[in-house]
């Protein structure tokens, strides 16, 4: 209507894009429109193509390249960052990390937190350490991390400055992302949540994680998307599955756990799950689980299926020269470097250093490629195409596959499950 009219060629668009979605809300769009004509002016060291406009363009226009309209689906002249000097008159030269802080604690403030309130949400599991988590817009169900319970009856609560102690329940679980889905009863109260983004994240965006981390409660620390793709990372000891996650540059500590990240615009956009470990130290890199992973779980409340593997494998590619000439021109495939005795894929004969070249037929060379395919075939058992050391030839067996869900069990089971 009357807005659209003000507004010609890419422009047009763009504000068309935005107006069509009704996740957009009109009082941030009338900010952002001043990103259209912002080129590279305000964008500072952080991507000139990000921002919520820009997402929604790509997201209805794609890529699209067209002369006088719009360059990778966005407005040509488009530049972020100038909608924040907008509203706040901000300079150039002084505009720094604090202003998005400041941002993202303004919302919260404006959306009716008090400064005591900020980050303060602890889940506690079996009082073993404290770990973070965010109410979500629909009453009382709450956001974690699932790789801090072991059973479906832990001793679940959650410390809230809006509402002290509360006993919680486990609703539902996503464990390949990480992800857990708790129920507090509010008592008909509502709770102040932070929304979660549709938008997903880009690199390499700034983005904030607020945690606990080693009971430092209220903690906000800052860290940039490393990259655009999600990653499956092994996590070992008492969970020995793999897990889809996004990497995140930032140092991040024990207790952080289920704590969200957010974006500058004060939407969440996935939990904290773990970090790349060089030892017992923390490398740079964190775990987020991204919150566009596991939305179909926060809204059917029910458990998610994930097929999964209980050993990890590394990349050929990965190993030294007189490693890989023993694979006997075997130049692709994925080698399995930890599985525990106790692994059923182990029980029904796989070995470390057994290099998988192909699952159900179809080749494999990475561990997207392998897990995306574990996933989709969603069978019990699949056949694999093995190559040992030393061996002339591959062979096939049929490795049996987990649904990691079912993992978490009754630590107390109900009296006709026991007898």
């Amino acid at each position: 209507g009357m807005i659209v009219s003000f507004f010609q060629g890419g422009d047009g668009l763009a504000v068309a894009a935005a107006l069509e979605s009704e996740s957009y809300p009109i009082d941030k769009l009338v900010y952002d429109l001043a990103d259209l004509d912002g080129g590279f002016r305000f964008c500072g060291d952080e991507n000139r193509w990000g921002g919520r406009l820009a997402r929604i363009c790509q997201k209805t226009y794609g890529n699209q390249s067209i002369p006088g309209y719009l360059e990778n689906g966005v407005p040509h002249r488009y530049g972020a960052g100038a909608e924040e000097i907008a509203p706040s008159g901000t300079s150039f030269l002084n505009r720094a990390e604090a202003t998005a802080i400041e941002k993202i604690v303004t919302t919260l403030l404006r959306d009716g937190l008090t400064p005591e309130q900020i980050g303060k949400l602890w889940p506690l599991c079996n009082t073993e350490g404290l770990v973070g988590g965010i109410f979500h817009p629909d009453d009382g169900y709450i956001a974690s991390a699932s790789h801090c319970i072991r059973y479906r009856d832990d001793n679940l609560e959650v410390l809230s400055t809006e509402f002290g102690r509360l006993p919680v329940k486990l609703v539902a679980l996503d464990k390949a992302h990480d992800f857990m889905l708790l129920k507090a009863d509010l008592k008909g109260k509502k709770a102040t949540f932070l929304p979660p983004s549709e938008f997903g994240t880009k690199t390499p965006e700034k983005v904030y994680q607020m945690g606990s981390p080693i009971y430092r409660r209220g903690v906000v620390q800052s860290g940039t998307v490393a990259r655009d793709d999600t990653f499956y990372e092994y996590y070992g000891d008492r969970h020995n599955h793999y897990i889809e996650i996004i990497h995140i540059s930032a140092s991040v500590q024990s207790g952080t756990s289920g704590g969200p990240w957010v974006n500058k615009y004060g939407e969440y956009i996935g939990v904290q799950s773990g970090t790349l470990l060089v030892g017992d130290s923390p490398s740079g890199i964190a775990f987020m689980s991204p919150v566009s992973a596991f939305s179909d779980v926060i809204k059917s409340r029910k458990s998610a299926r994930s097929y999964n593997l209980d050993f990890k494998v590394l990349p050929v590619e990965a190993h030294n020269s007189s490693t890989i000439k023993r694979y006997k021109g075997f130049k692709h495939g994925l080698v399995v470097s930890e599985i525990k005795s106790t692994s059923i894929a182990k029980e029904a004969g796989l070995n470390k250093w057994d290099m998988i070249v192909a699952v159900d037929d179809m080749p494999v060379k990475t561990t997207k490629s392998l897990m995306t395919k574990i996933r989709n075939l969603k069978k019990d058992k699949v056949k694999f195409t093995i190559v040992e050391l030393d061996k002339d030839e591959s062979r096939t067996k049929e490795i049996p596959v987990e649904i990691v869900e079912d993992r978490i069990q009754y630590q107390n089971p109900p009296k006709e499950v026991a007898e």
